[in-house]
């Protein structure tokens, strides 16, 4: 698999089709804009390519907000400090307590552009613009 296997797979997954409707200061936009972010999400490749690497800080940052979004506020007990992973994304998610699910999701899709923007992906995509 080339380089240009990723590219492709980003450029796709950017132009899938995201519902049309609500703007983006509504519920409706919101909560779109957010679901086609996750499908984006979801159609990365899980091995990434030199160019398409994403820093476990960042990738802390968009499983907490979309925990905070889908689920809202953490409730689970604190885990071991023996489980350094799983005591991590808690912590990540409890620093989101209080914060409503709509704006979890706003703040996912604006952390997801700026990983989206370190790819090294031309593009002259007009979805990818919208996202």
């Amino acid at each position: 698999a080339e380089r240009g296997d990723e590219v492709d797979v980003a450029r796709e997954a950017m132009s899938m089709q995201r519902p049309r409707g609500g703007g983006d200061d509504d519920a409706d936009g919101v909560r779109q804009r957010f679901e086609f972010a996750v499908q984006y999400v979801h159609a990365l490749p899980k091995t990434p390519k030199p160019g398409f690497e994403v820093s476990n800080l960042k990738k802390l940052q968009l499983y907490s907000l979309y925990k905070q979004a889908t689920v809202g506020d953490n409730c689970d007990a604190q885990p071991s400090w023996l489980s350094p992973v799983a005591r991590a994304k808690w912590t990540a998610w409890e620093d989101h307590k209080g914060m409503s699910k709509q704006q979890a999701m706003r703040e996912y899709v604006c952390e997801l552009r700026r990983v989206i923007g370190s790819f090294a992906v031309p593009t002259d995509d007009a979805e990818a613009a919208e996202l």
